[in-house]
Order: structure tokens, then C-alpha cells, then sequence
């Protein structure tokens, strides 16, 4: 960088290897902090030290993007409406389309499960959460576990679900079917020789 050639330049954010971007304050890989230490404020150049370089657009994919696109091993995640689409990062090219049957809810995250198999996991806007082959796009699992409250957090092994109901779930993306189980959907049920019907909309019945 520019800065550290200057004089009364201290040093540079940075890690153990001496990489000053590798540091992650945000959820988003896309965004980097910058933090370097001069030995007085009068000693930081009045003006940025800014090179000029020309850049050039190396793709671009026409969408639709409705909402923030995810970076992962190279790819980017794209929510596009009732679908995700995953990009190559370096060339923009088309490695899979996953629709769905309604939009996508918040960003979708990559991570891997207990047993080592990684996953995409989709939440979508009918309440429904979608597990997706990384490699494929195809469907793995899906269960109807109510509207998100906040996006997806993950690490391996689990997936952290906010809920509307003001709790968060934590799940092993490898034992989510053992967690929300393979429940059939009912119109009505009998309870004491009486018969009721579940009103229109409905997703908990609770005893």
C-alpha cells in the first residue's frame, strides 16, 4: 500500500501473515476494514494518497437480483426472486438455477453439516426453509418452519434460524428432517369425537 512508503507511517491492521484484507468485521465478505497508525495526527497526509487505475467490467449477469448476493468458495449466491442462482465469481457464468415456489426471504447462506456434507440453505417467503445440493442446486430438504425474523446465521454444523416467534432455532443442517420431522398436512382433525377445521392460513396447531 502507498501509505506504509510514507514517512512516520507506524503500521497497518493486519494478521498474522501480514494480510491487511483478510480481517472480518461484517457478515459480508465483499466489505473490508482498513485501520493504519501514524505516529501523530499531523502526520496522516492532509490529501488521500489515492492510485488511479482503470477498470474494467469483467461480466455482468442481467438478473433479476431482489436481494444481497452471498460470496461462497469463489461463487456468488444470488437471491433472484422466486429462485437462487448461483455464479461463477471470475466469469459470471451460469452454474445452476434453483426455483422455488415463492421468493426468497433473506440471503441464503453455504455452510456444512454435522456429517460433513456442505449445503445451501434457502428461506423463503411462504415460511418454507430449503436445503440445496452446493454442487447442483437440487432440492435436499424442505420444511415449512415459519417466517424468519432476521437472516441466516451459520458455521459447521449448525444453522441458526431467527424466528418471528422471538426465539431462534439452532440446527444441524444434517438433522434438520429429525428436528422438524415429516408432519402431514391436515385440513381438519378429531379431538373427543368432535371434528374441527384448521383455519385458513394456519402453520402451528398447539396442544
Amino acid at each position: 500500500a502507498l501509505a506504509d512508503a510514507a514517512p512516520r507511517f507506524v503500521r497497518r491492521l493486519q494478521d498474522d501473515s501480514g494480510d491487511a484484507t483478510s480481517i472480518r468485521v461484517f457478515e459480508d465478505d465483499l466489505m473490508i476494514i482498513n485501520l493504519s497508525v501514524w505516529e501523530s495526527a499531523e502526520d496522516v497526509p492532509p490529501e488521500p494518497q489515492v492510485r488511479h487505475v482503470s477498470l474494467a467490467v469483467q461480466w455482468r449477469w442481467p438478473g433479476p437480483v431482489t436481494g444481497r448476493p452471498v460470496a461462497t468458495g469463489g461463487d456468488l449466491l444470488v437471491p433472484a426472486g422466486d429462485a437462487v442462482v448461483r455464479l461463477h465469481g471470475q466469469t459470471g457464468a451460469v452454474r445452476w438455477r434453483a426455483g422455488l415456489a415463492t421468493p426468497v426471504a433473506v440471503p441464503p447462506v453455504e455452510t456444512v453439516g454435522g456429517d460433513g456434507a456442505a449445503v445451501v440453505v434457502v428461506w423463503t417467503a411462504d415460511g418454507h426453509l430449503h436445503g440445496l445440493d452446493p454442487e447442483r442446486g437440487t432440492t435436499r430438504w424442505e420444511h415449512d418452519v415459519g417466517l424468519p425474523s432476521a437472516p441466516v446465521a451459520a458455521r459447521p454444523g449448525l444453522v441458526l434460524l431467527p424466528r418471528l416467534e422471538h426465539r431462534v432455532d439452532a440446527v444441524d443442517p444434517a438433522r434438520v428432517d429429525e428436528w422438524f420431522g415429516q408432519a402431514a398436512l391436515v385440513d381438519f382433525f378429531h379431538w373427543h369425537g368432535d371434528a374441527f377445521e384448521l383455519p385458513s392460513g394456519a402453520r402451528r396447531l398447539l396442544s
